[in-house]
């Protein structure tokens, strides 16, 4: 997996990310509403977007990861080992992310995302 939002929440250097990773609703809604971000942007040294911070923040309603899809946030997107939201919200076992994540992309869209196999040959589920 895509290491350590927690212990390097200050190697951001974009506020969606930060925002993301801690689970800040209010502050992730304000920066789309201003509408400088880029929501699909990857960031750190890990390149993950937005989205794989907030699968594995420590919102657990999910609110953030269906704020960043409804924005734009694509959930197919891979870090640098290969992982997808869907794998980050798994192996932090945040079932609202997973179930944000496969709403968003009904039907067969959802089961693709699901067979996706990050680096190591792994499925999200």
């Amino acid at each position: 997996m895509c290491d350590g939002v927690f212990k390097e929440l200050n190697t951001f250097t974009t506020s969606m990310h930060t925002l993301a990773a801690r689970g800040d609703l209010c502050g992730l809604r304000e920066a789309l509403l201003e509408g400088d971000t880029v929501v699909n942007a990857t960031d750190g040294p890990h390149a993950e977007t937005a989205l794989h911070a907030a699968s594995r923040a420590p919102d657990s309603t999910g609110e953030c990861c269906k704020v960043l899809l409804a924005a734009g946030a694509d959930p197919g997107i891979r870090c640098a080992r290969g992982s997808t939201c869907l794998h980050q919200a798994a192996h932090r076992l945040n079932a609202c992310a997973i179930e944000a994540t496969l709403q968003h992309r009904p039907g067969a869209a959802a089961q693709a995302l699901v067979n996706v196999q990050d680096d190591s040959g792994r499925t999200a589920l």
